[in-house]
């Protein structure tokens, strides 16, 4: 499930790792300010890969 942050665009305020659906309606109200002015942003991914796999480690043996 996606992590989002708001910014508030009228105050400033930080609402941080709200976990919601891509499809869920957005958070408009300002827990700070009570203004209707948050604006949604990407926020911490939450895809690790872990282990032996397809992908390349940044650094091999070979690496000087």
């Amino acid at each position: 499930m996606p992590i989002f942050d708001y910014e508030c665009e009228s105050c400033g305020f930080k609402v941080l790792d709200v976990f919601q659906r891509i499809n869920d309606d957005a958070l408009v109200y300002c827990p700070e300010c009570n203004e209707p002015r948050l604006r949604k942003q990407v926020g911490v991914s939450n895809f690790i890969l872990k282990g032996e796999g397809w992908y390349a480690p940044s650094k091999t043996d070979n690496d000087k």
